[in-house]
């Protein structure tokens, strides 16, 4: 039975697919059933506590995944179309499907600090510096499927734009700092956080084409009023000096908008609230 458009996710702008494993299109192009994904994980640290106001943590680790669950390369091309339209699947500019598709193996390190400060008749400040650094590389990637590559020699089952958002779409570091301020009925918390910078690889075979993202930092800030045990107020932000991602000037691009796909901080900018608490 051909899949109708509520067993696909579709992408009418482009007017490609996301199409389900179990679905006639997906089995057409070689998708094959889901599995759990297996994981081998090593990790190492320590912890330093020198006195009651200070501490330390410090963890290494290596995660080995096998079959991964991962998005497979967009098929597309006169082949594909027509293929899938014989099925009932409008997906001109191409479909994918989620697959066990690689192996990989993400090595990295997080480091926590926390010192708190007395400040006497000022109050407390609780200081935290945090790092995480991580890398992520393909260890092998499955064969691809029989039905892709009777349709032409040029198809991947994950080629270097879905290898890409593995390795490189998401930044390999980030730090946090943050100051959380006590002061009789007051709680005054600033953080400031670091993004690394991140690549997006574009569809075609051209790497020229491909756009990195400058590291950001992005500030939040919350300051809290306690009005009795039970009752606290707030004010606060979160991106509060209203950070983007670069730009990449392109609205119709391949990306698909101005601001990318893939930030890690979100392309809305600023948010602003009020909060209003009650403790039973």
């Amino acid at each position: 039975m051909s899949p109708t458009p509520s067993q696909w996710i579709a992408h009418d702008r482009l007017n490609y697919v996301i199409l389900p494993v179990d679905s006639a299109g997906a089995q057409a192009l070689g998708a094959e059933s889901l599995k759990p994904e297996r994981s081998t994980n090593f990790s190492l640290g320590f912890a330093l506590t020198p006195s009651d106001d200070l501490s330390l943590i410090v963890d290494g680790y290596v995660i080995n995944l096998r079959d991964r669950l991962v998005l497979s390369e967009r098929f597309q091309g006169p082949g594909v179309a027509a293929l899938l339209d014989s099925i009932g699947v409008p997906a001109t500019a191409g479909a994918q499907y989620f697959t066990n598709g690689a192996n990989t193996r993400t090595s990295g390190v997080d480091v926590v600090g926390n010192y708190r400060q007395n400040l006497n008749q000022f109050g407390s400040v609780r200081w935290t510096a945090a790092l995480n650094y991580n890398h992520t590389q393909i260890l092998s990637v499955n064969e691809t499927p029989s039905q892709l590559t009777a349709l032409g020699s040029n198809f991947q089952l994950l080629g270097r734009q879905s290898r890409a958002l593995i390795t490189k779409t998401s930044p390999s570091s980030k730090m946090i700092f943050s100051a959380d301020w006590a002061i009789r009925d007051f709680d005054v918390n600033l953080r400031l956080t670091r993004y690394g910078t991140y690549t997006e690889v574009n569809s075609s075979s051209d790497p020229s084409l491909d756009r990195e993202y400058s590291a950001k930092w992005i500030t939040d800030l919350d300051v809290a009023y306690a009005l009795n045990k039970q009752l606290t107020v707030a004010v606060g932000a979160q991106n509060l000096f209203d950070k983007y991602p670069d730009h990449i000037g392109v609205p119709n691009s391949s990306f698909g908008d101005n601001w990318g796909s893939y930030s890690p901080f979100g392309f809305t900018g600023g948010y602003y609230y009020t909060r209003l608490q009650y403790a039973f």
